[in-house]
Formats: C-alpha cells, sequence, structure tokens
C-alpha cells in the first residue's frame, strides 16, 4: 500500500468519524430539544403538584390542630357539664313565666299559703341577646303568719335565681298577707 492509499484511506476514515460525531451530535442536541418539550408538561404537573402538596400540608396541620381543640374542649365540657345543667336551670332561655308560676303555686301549696296576685314586669327589652336580662315579678300570698314565713324562706330556695327587692307584711286577723317585689333572671331565646 502506498502513502496515497494510506492518505487516501485516513482520509475516508476522518470524514467517516466526523459524520459520525456529527450524527451522534445532532441526535443528542435533537433528543435534548424534543426532550425538552416532552419532558416540559411533566415538569410543570410536578410543580403544580408539589404546590398543592404543600397546601394540603398546611391544611392538614391546621386540621390536626382544631382536632386537638375540639377534643381538649369536649373533655373541658365533660368536666363542667354537671354544673352547666345547674346554670341553666338557675337562669332560663326564655322568660318562664309559666314554669315560674308553677313553682310558686307549688311552694303555696307545701306551706298551706294563697296565691292572690302574681305579675311580671320585664326590664332589658333593649338589651342584646347575650345579655343577662331580669324581668321584675310582684306576688302576694295570705295565710297564717307561720306558713307565709315559711312561704318567705322556700322562695329562696327555688332552683331558678330570685332576688327579692322587697317584701311586705300585713296582718288582719288571723291572717297575714305578704306582698313581694323581685326579679328573675333569663336569657332571651334565640331560634
Amino acid at each position: 500500500m502506498n502513502l496515497l492509499q494510506y492518505q487516501k484511506r485516513v482520509g475516508i476514515r476522518h470524514t467517516l468519524e466526523k459524520k459520525a460525531y456529527s450524527f451522534a451530535l445532532a441526535s443528542v442536541i435533537a433528543l435534548i430539544l424534543f426532550g425538552g418539550f416532552a419532558i416540559r408538561p411533566s415538569v410543570l404537573e410536578l410543580i403544580k403538584l408539589t404546590n398543592q402538596l404543600d397546601k394540603y400540608t398546611t391544611l392538614n396541620s391546621l386540621l390536626s390542630e382544631k382536632l386537638t381543640n375540639i377534643t381538649t374542649a369536649k373533655a373541658n365540657y365533660s368536666k363542667i357539664e354537671t354544673y352547666l345543667n345547674t346554670i341553666n336551670s338557675t337562669v332560663t332561655r326564655g322568660r318562664g313565666d309559666s314554669e315560674f308560676v308553677r313553682e310558686v303555686y307549688t311552694l303555696a301549696t307545701v306551706n298551706k299559703v294563697t296565691v292572690t296576685k302574681i305579675n311580671f314586669i320585664a326590664y332589658n327589652e333593649n338589651a342584646n341577646d347575650t345579655e343577662l336580662k331580669t324581668l321584675t315579678v310582684e306576688m302576694a300570698v295570705s295565710g297564717d303568719f307561720d306558713s307565709v314565713l315559711n312561704f318567705l324562706k322556700s322562695l329562696q330556695g327555688i332552683k331558678r335565681i330570685i332576688e327579692i327587692e322587697s317584701a311586705t307584711v300585713s296582718k288582719l286577723r288571723r291572717e297575714s298577707t305578704i306582698s313581694v317585689r323581685g326579679k328573675v333572671f333569663y336569657f332571651e331565646e334565640t331560634l
């Protein structure tokens, strides 16, 4: 083989190598370009899903905190539930006139006195619904003196809170009459 043939073969080999490298380089560039376009939606979706995951993680921690607070509130409520029942029976929802009248008549029967008058006068009509409201009660009972005094004492023992503002006792022959003015308390009923 002579020099000319050798140079020709080396030149052909270099040309083939250049073509091979050029083709490989063009293939890599094409893969990068087309791969970028093909992967781009997946990358965008991955970023979107990562952002959603962050939001849901935050929401999950907030819900866990809320659940803890509800569990704590439930435990606290069960501790004070018996006291709340007492409060609900001493300060009613709504005026509760009929329940109060029933209690007064029951006390009158037990103490052997006669109820001659019960009137209600409302106060705090313009107060907002969360405020404690008062209802003035005027009543009169009659009977023998000891029975009237026992009625007055037992009136202080009823479940519903009553604040006696005044009590006037008068006696006519064997019968005593007591006139009582007081306040009972309630919360406005809400729907």
